[in-house]
């Protein structure tokens, strides 16, 4: 069986993020979760209390970038003023070349913004970055890395 070496490690800085297919070539990170939702299940005898998945929570992500375009602006100002929800697909990729894992492909779909700061200024700062918490309501793995080190 192959050892797993420092060269299989996977630089974070080798992902590439998409919105509705365009490269959104500002962004600084991503970051997609899902939660399973549990409920206790105590049992008589047993000190542990045990838990019974039941479902999934709302699943979350984020994105931070450079801030470059009103792009967020718009979507909110567009649910404000209308009350039309703006929906949106991601679709993060991570492919480390020197890592030899492959590739890894996640799609998110029906993104809604969940909060935006609508601005932001620091007479101490340096680059203004926006940071776009969402809500998205499915995934899609489109392609995952290997498990072989070779």
């Amino acid at each position: 069986m192959p050892r797993y070496s420092e060269r299989n490690t996977i630089s974070a800085r080798e992902g590439r993020l998409y919105l509705d297919g365009e490269e959104l070539v500002n962004s600084i990170k991503f970051s997609i979760s899902i939660k399973k939702k549990k409920v206790e299940a105590p049992i008589l005898g047993k000190r542990i209390i045990g838990e019974r998945t039941i479902g999934l929570e709302q699943p979350k992500g984020s994105i931070t970038e450079y801030k470059a375009t009103p792009r967020w602006l718009d979507m909110m100002t567009k649910y404000k003023d209308t009350g039309e929800e703006v929906y949106f697909t991601l679709m993060g990729v991570l492919d480390d070349v020197s890592a030899k894992r492959g590739t890894e492909r996640i799609v998110v779909k029906e993104c809604s913004i969940d909060e935006l700061e609508l601005m932001m200024f620091d007479s101490e700062g340096d680059i203004v970055k926006n940071e776009i918490p969402f809500s998205y309501s499915d995934y899609d793995v489109q392609e995952k890395l290997r498990y072989d080190f070779d």
